[in-house]
C-alpha cells in the first residue's frame, strides 16, 4: 500500500517513534519530552535572550513530536478511515480525496521546513508586532525561513506556541496554487479556513494525532 502511495506522488513522512509521544493522553504533560530540539537556529541580531531560545527550542521538540504523530498515524487516516478521522479532516481542512494526500505532504514539508527556519524575537514596538500586527504571535514572509516571534508568543501555553511554530513553518511551502504556501484567510483574495491552503487548519489539526484524537 505505500507503494501505491509513492506511485499517486504522494510522501508519507518517516515513522519515528517517540516514547511517551504518539498517542499521549491529551492531558499529558508536553514536558515529559526529555531531549530538546538542536535544529533551532538563531541568526545574528535574532534578539533572543537565553531564556526564549531555550523555550523556543523546547517549543520545536514539541513541535517535531506532534509532526512524528501524524507521520504515524497518516496512513491510517488516508485508508482505514473512520468517522471520526473523516470529521476531523473535514473541520480543518474540507479536503477531497485527493486533498488528503495534500494534506500530509503538506505536513511532510513542514517538517523540513521546522528544521530550517530561524527564529527572531522582537519587541512590542517592532513593526513585525505593531499596527495592523498587534495581535499577532509570530510572523513569516512566505519566501523567508525566519519566523518573528512577538512578546505574546512568550504568553502562551507551551502546547499553543508549539502549535504556532507549525503554522508559521507552513508558510514557508511553496505548495499552494500560489505557489508561495499556506495564507491566514484574513482577506478575500486567501484561502478561507477550512481549507488546505489555510494556515490554520495545520495549526489546530497538528496536535490531534499526539493526543490520540485523529484516528480511530
Amino acid at each position: 500500500m505505500k507503494d501505491l502511495l509513492r506511485n499517486a506522488g504522494v510522501i508519507l513522512p518517516s515513522i519515528v517513534l517517540l516514547a511517551g509521544c504518539s498517542g499521549a493522553d491529551s492531558t499529558e504533560d508536553p514536558s515529559a519530552i526529555s531531549s530538546v530540539s538542536e535544529k533551532a537556529s538563531f541568526p545574528s541580531g535574532n534578539g533572543c535572550t537565553s531564556s526564549q531560545q531555550s523555550t523556543i527550542r523546547s517549543d520545536e521538540t514539541l513541535a517535531q513530536a506532534y509532526l512524528d504523530a501524524i507521520g504515524n498515524q497518516a496512513f491510517n487516516v488516508l485508508f482505514n478511515t473512520t468517522p471520526n478521522s473523516t470529521q476531523r479532516l473535514n473541520q480543518n481542512f474540507r479536503p477531497g480525496p485527493i486533498e488528503n494526500y495534500f494534506v500530509f505532504n503538506t505536513y511532510n514539508a513542514i517538517r523540513f521546513n521546522l528544521s530550517s527556519t530561524g527564529y527572531f524575537c522582537r519587541t512590542a514596538t517592532h513593526s513585525d508586532c505593531t499596527g495592523d500586527f498587534s495581535t499577532a504571535y509570530a510572523r513569516t514572509d512566505k519566501a523567508s525561513s525566519q519566523v518573528r516571534l512577538c512578546p505574546s508568543y512568550f504568553t502562551l501555553a507551551r502546547v499553543s506556541r508549539a502549535r504556532v511554530l507549525i503554522h508559521e513553518a507552513s508558510h514557508q511551502n511553496r505548495n499552494s496554487e500560489s505557489g508561495v504556501g499556506t495564507d491566514d484567510g484574513y482577506r478575500p483574495e486567501e484561502y478561507q479556513f477550512p481549507s488546505v491552503h489555510n494556515a490554520f487548519g495545520y495549526e489546530f489539526y497538528s496536535n490531534l494525532c499526539y493526543d490520540g484524537l485523529c484516528w480511530p
